[in-house]
C-alpha cells in the first residue's frame, strides 16, 4: 500500500505527504521499499525525497540510482548519503545517471568525485548519457576531457541533434571527431530541433541530396514559443529552391496555426499555387479558430468539396462550435447523418454545436437511441443529453434548462428502455454533481464492474467522489479490488484520495488488500 500512496499525479487539496503520513500512522512498522521510493520518483510527486530519507536510508541499487536520475536534487540526496560507492554496476549506473542529469560541469566533476577514480569508468554508455543532457553541453565536454580516445559513433550526432541546445554539443562532437558526415537521417534530426542554431549547423555541412521534403516537414511542423517555423522554413528553401512542398508540410502547419498561423501563411504567400487539400484543412477545422484561422478557411473552403471527413473534423473541434458553424454555411449536400449528430453528442462543447445546427440546418436534427447513447456516454459533461432531452421536449418557456438529473429521467424512460452501460457510469461517475444521477441508475441495477477507468473518474470528482464511491461500493459489496485499482484511488493524490481509500477499506472485509 506503501507503493500506491508515493505514485502518481499532482497534488490537490490534499497532499501526498498527508496521504503517506496517515498510512504511516496506520502501521508504523510499514517499511519504504525499494519499490515504492523508485515509484515516488516519478514526476509530479509532492512528498519530499529528504524527508522519506531521514525516515529510512536507502540502499544504493541500479533502479533507485536511475530513478533518481530524474532529478538533480534527487540523486544528490542520494549521492550524499555517504554509502561507500564500490559495486561496478552502481557505479556506472550513478555515472550514467549524473552525466545525464547534471546542472553544470562543475556539478558532475562533484558528484562524480564521490567515486573513487580507479573505479570510475567512461564508456561509449557514457557519452551517450552525456549526450542525452538536456540542461548542459559541459556533461559531454568533461567525458571527452576524461578520455579522449573514445569513439564517437555517426549516430550519436543524430541523437544529439534534436535535444535541447544541440548546436554546442554537435560542434563539441565535431571538433572531437575531426568532422562530420552528413546524410539525410542527420539532417532530418537537425530539422527537427527546437534551435535554429542546429539547423543552421547541418545546413552549412548539407549537399542539396541531403535537404529533402521529408526535413521541410519536420522544420514546419516543429512548435514551441520560442521556434520562428518561418525562419527555418526561409533557411531550408533558400538552400534547395526546388524543394518539393508536400501535402504533409500544410498538414503540419495547419496543425499549429491555431497558435503559430505565420508558418502556414507564408507557404500560401510564397507559393501561391499551393492549395490545401481535404487532410490539412481538416486540420484547420480540428484546432482553434482564431481570426487568422477562420480566414484562411474561408479562402480556401470554397475550393474543395465538403466531404464527411472535413465535417467530422469540425464536429470533433475540442476547442468552441466556431469551426462547425463557419462549415455549415457552405453546400454540404446530405452529409448530415445520423453519424455526424452521434460524433457532436460525443464531443466537447455539443449543445453550443447543436444548437447551431438547428439554427443553420434544423430539417436535419434527429434524436435517436444511437445518438442519446454516444450522449449518455460521454466524459465532457451532460450538456449533450440535456440539449437532446430540451429538443425532443420543448418547455414554456422554451429557455427553460433541463437539470441532469431530469434528462437522465427522461433517457431511462424511453421506450424501451435503454440499458445503463460501463460507459455511461463511468461519465455520470466523472461529473461534479452529487450522487442523485448515480443513484438513479442503480437503481435500475445496471451490470458493471468496479474498473479502473470507474475509480480514477470517482477520483477525479474531488467534490462528490466519496458519495460517488459509497453508491458504487455499496451496489457492489464483495468485490475483489485489484492491486490496480487500488493504485488508481491513491494515485491521485486529490482531496477525496484518503476519504475513498479509507472508504474501501472499511465498506467491506471480503476486499483484499492484505496489510495496509
Amino acid at each position: 500500500m506503501l507503493l500506491v500512496a508515493v505514485s502518481g499525479l499532482g497534488t490537490y487539496t490534499t497532499s501526498r505527504s498527508e496521504v503517506l503520513q496517515w498510512l504511516l500512522q496506520h502501521d508504523p512498522t510499514c517499511r519504504i521499499d525499494e519499490v515504492s521510493m523508485v515509484e515516488f520518483l516519478k514526476p509530479g510527486n509532492s512528498i519530499s525525497f529528504d524527508m522519506l530519507l531521514s525516515y529510512q536510508p536507502q540502499r544504493l541499487t541500479c533502479p533507485l540510482v536511475f530513478a533518481c536520475a530524474r532529478s538533480v536534487e534527487a540523486l544528490e540526496l542520494l549521492i550524499r548519503q555517504g554509502e561507500d560507492i564500490s559495486d561496478p554496476d552502481i557505479i556506472d549506473a550513478m555515472t550514467e545517471a549524473v552525466l545525464r542529469t547534471g546542472r553544470d560541469e562543475d556539478w558532475i566533476s562533484k558528484m562524480l568525485g564521490h567515486i573513487q577514480k580507479q573505479r570510475l569508468r567512461i564508456t561509449s554508455a557514457s557519452l551517450k548519457a552525456a549526450a542525452a543532457n538536456k540542461n548542459t553541453s559541459g556533461a559531454i565536454k568533461w567525458v571527452l576531457d576524461y578520455d579522449s580516445t573514445l569513439e564517437i559513433p555517426s549516430e550519436l550526432f543524430e541523437e544529439v541533434a534534436w535535444t535541447p541546445a544541440s548546436a554546442p554539443k554537435l560542434e563539441l562532437l565535431e571538433k572531437r571527431n575531426r568532422g562530420v558526415e552528413m546524410t539525410e537521417r542527420l539532417f532530418i534530426a537537425s530539422a527537427k530541433s527546437k534551435d535554429v542554431r542546429t539547423l543552421r549547423w547541418a545546413l552549412d555541412r548539407s549537399d542539396v541530396v541531403h535537404i529533402t521534403p521529408r526535413a521541410l516537414e519536420y522544420a514546419a511542423g516543429v512548435y514551441s514559443y520560442k521556434t520562428d517555423n518561418v525562419t527555418r522554413m526561409k533557411l531550408i528553401t533558400t538552400k534547395n529552391p526546388s524543394i518539393t512542398i508536400t501535402e504533409e508540410t500544410l498538414r503540419r502547419t495547419c496543425q499549429i496555426a491555431s497558435r503559430d498561423i505565420k508558418p502556414l501563411e507564408w507557404l500560401l504567400a510564397e507559393y501561391p499555387q499551393l492549395s490545401l487539400t481535404e487532410i490539412p484543412m481538416a486540420a484547420l477545422l480540428r484546432g482553434g479558430q482564431s481570426s487568422a484561422v477562420v480566414k484562411t478557411i474561408k479562402e480556401h473552403l470554397p475550393k474543395l468539396n465538403i466531404t464527411q471527413t472535413l465535417l467530422t473534423a469540425a464536429a470533433k473541434n475540442e476547442f468552441t462550435e466556431k469551426a462547425l458553424e463557419l462549415i455549415l454555411t457552405f453546400d454540404i449536400g446530405g452529409l448530415l447523418s445520423e453519424s455526424i449528430l452521434t460524433t457532436i453528442a460525443g464531443s466537447k462543447h455539443a449543445a453550443s454545436k447543436f444548437k447551431v445546427l438547428l439554427r443553420l440546418h434544423s430539417a436535419s436534427v434527429s434524436v435517436s437511441d444511437i445518438v442519446l447513447r454516444a450522449a449518455s456516454e460521454t466524459p465532457h459533461g451532460s450538456g449533450a443529453l440535456q440539449w437532446l432531452v430540451w429538443f425532443s421536449e420543448p418547455r414554456k418557456p422554451n429557455h427553460t434548462p433541463v437539470l441532469p438529473y431530469d434528462a437522465m429521467v427522461w433517457y431511462l424512460n424511453r421506450d424501451p428502455s435503454p440499458t445503463i452501460t460501463q460507459k455511461m457510469l463511468v461519465a455520470v461517475a466523472h461529473q461534479p454533481w452529487g450522487g442523485d444521477v448515480l443513484a438513479l441508475l442503480l437503481k435500475r441495477n445496471p451490470i458493471f464492474i468496479i474498473s479502473k477507468e470507474l475509480m480514477e473518474a470517482v477520483c477525479y470528482n474531488w467534490e462528490f467522489g466519496e458519495t460517488q464511491c459509497r453508491l458504487l461500493l455499496s451496489h457492489h459489496k464483495h468485490t475483489r479490488v485489484s492491486e490496480d485499482i487500488r493504485s488508481a484511488v491513491l494515485k491521485w493524490a486529490s482531496g477525496t484520495t484518503s476519504s475513498i481509500y479509507k472508504l474501501i477499506r472499511s465498506i467491506t472485509t471480503t476486499l483484499i488488500f492484505g496489510n495496509p
